[in-house]
């Protein structure tokens, strides 16, 4: 399997908050910081076909994909992904958004 098969990839509910000016609105295929416990990680956000627009102040039921990251890679470092877990999407301190994992995609 290549490092992409391994990955971990999740569906969950997300929402870019309206008053942030860190994006104008989300797409399909976007690649942005999520933290997962103390750790920020790029993830890879899917919603229908690439490049489809959603807007910020509305929660969307999306895909996720963590490039290069294993369960076994977040096991060592103690952390995990659940379904009911909430993470925040930021850059530095600014938290933009957020998401609660729905389930786990095999």
């Amino acid at each position: 399997m290549s490092i992409i098969d391994d990955s971990i990839r999740f569906v969950a509910k997300i929402n870019f908050f309206e008053e942030t000016t860190m994006i104008k609105f989300g797409w399909s295929g976007m690649m942005i910081p999520m933290q997962i416990d103390q750790s920020l990680i790029t993830c890879k956000i899917t919603l229908g076909d690439e490049g489809t627009v959603f807007e910020k102040g509305i929660e969307h039921e999306v895909k996720i994909l963590l490039p290069g990251i294993t369960k076994s890679d977040l096991e060592s470092n103690g952390q995990m992904l659940f379904p009911g877990y909430e993470f925040l999407f930021r850059n530095g301190k600014v938290v933009f958004g957020k998401g609660e994992v729905i389930r786990i995609l095999e």
